[in-house]
This record gives C-alpha cells, structure tokens and sequence, in this order.
C-alpha cells in the first residue's frame, strides 16, 4: 500500500498542470514589461547630472542606489549568488525516493562589448550597475528598443519555464562640448525564468531575470 501511494504521489507531481496558451501570452507580457523596465533603470543609472543635480551630489548618488537596488530585485537571486532547492530522484535499491537537493548558483553575468575591443567581459550585474553609476565624464545617453522573445517559453520542470528575450540597445557618449565621440549599437539576449511559487497562500508565477548575453555590436 505504502508503495502505491508513493507511486501515487510521484504521478501527481509529474502531473502538474501546464499553462494554457492564454496564459503564456500573458506572462509574456509581463516579461517584456520586467525586461524593458530594467532596460529603463539602465538609462537613468548611466545618466550623468544636470547643473541643479550637480548642486547636491549626495542627493544624486542616492537616487542612484534607488534604481540600482529596484533593477538587481529584477533578476534571480537579487543579482547575488544564491541557493536554490530542488527535487531529486535517487534509486535506493529497492525504489526510486525523492528527496530535496540544495544548488549553489554563481550571481547572474552580464556582457558587455565595444567596438573598439573585439574582446566582451563579464561581469556580475551588480558590478556593472555599480561602475555605471559611478562613471565620471561628460553626458552618457543609454536607450534600449522594446524587448522581444527571441524563444518560446517552455517547461524545464514542473512549475519552471525559462525562455530568452532580446533587445537593442544603443550607447552614446559626448564630450564637454556636446560632440558626440563614441556610439555603438549591441543586440543582447536575456535568460528569463518564469517560476511557481508559493506565496500569502496562494501558487502564483515570479518572473526572474538571468544572464545577459553580447550577440553583437556594431558602430552608429
């Protein structure tokens, strides 16, 4: 009897319902509204400040952090290497027993890429973010184009879905004169999750976001 309701149990878990198309066209939306959001924080960590910004530094930098703390909560593990649970299937020899595994994860990577350097370089979200914000120099302008899934989504485990969406993002740099001295035009792709959690009660679906990859990077 025991083995029955083991068994049982193994097929119910197996079993879970999948997502309706409906449903996955929402949740597609709501990941290109998560992705264009950090794309949008993005620009404003990179922007240097006006003549009344300028006038109190402190203020500024604080606004800063802000965004960088609102951009690092869109990504899996907050940006910062974490632990995730998961189940398991091992054979005892006599049945197979599930049982729940913890996995150390790295922080998400970000790419970046030049078209003076053939080199790209990674580096944790955070840290980019960080050295973004910290930049020194005249103007900066960072914008990207709407994101778009450049693969479905689809089930990697029960309650798991993972896809990739890309976007376009253009970077201009000016001297203290306004001339512009460097622009450049990178495609980039986006590892996104999208997971079942449990929260006040009730399963509902956390869009997370993952590495972030150079395709490539042309001048403009």
């Amino acid at each position: 009897m025991l083995t029955i309701l083991l068994l049982a149990s193994f097929v119910d878990a197996k079993a879970q319902r999948q997502l309706t198309e409906e449903e996955k066209a929402q949740y597609k939306q709501r990941i290109e509204d998560v992705v264009n959001d950090f794309n949008g924080r993005v620009s404003e960590i990179w922007r240097r400040p006006n003549k009344v910004e300028s006038q109190n530094m402190e203020k500024f930098r604080a606004a800063k952090e802000v965004e960088i703390n609102a951009a690092l909560k869109l990504f899996i593990g907050d940006g910062k290497p974490y632990v995730e649970e998961v189940i398991v299937e091992r054979w005892n020899g006599y049945e197979y027993v599930e049982s729940i595994e913890k996995v150390n994860h790295r922080a998400v990577v970000m790419e970046t890429s030049s078209v003076n350097n053939s080199k790209i370089t990674k580096q944790t979200i955070e840290s980019y973010l960080r050295k973004a914000a910290k930049a020194v120099g005249s103007r900066i302008e960072v914008s990207a184009c709407d994101a778009y899934f450049a693969s479905d989504l689809k089930e990697v485990s029960p309650g798991r879905y993972e896809a990739t969406v890309a976007f376009v993002q253009d970077f201009f740099r000016y001297d203290q004169e306004g001339r512009k001295v460097y622009a450049d035009r990178t495609t980039k792709t986006i590892r996104v999750y999208l997971t079942k959690q449990r929260r006040s009660g009730e399963e509902v679906f956390i869009v997370e976001l993952g590495d972030i990859r150079v395709v490539e990077t042309v001048r403009i």
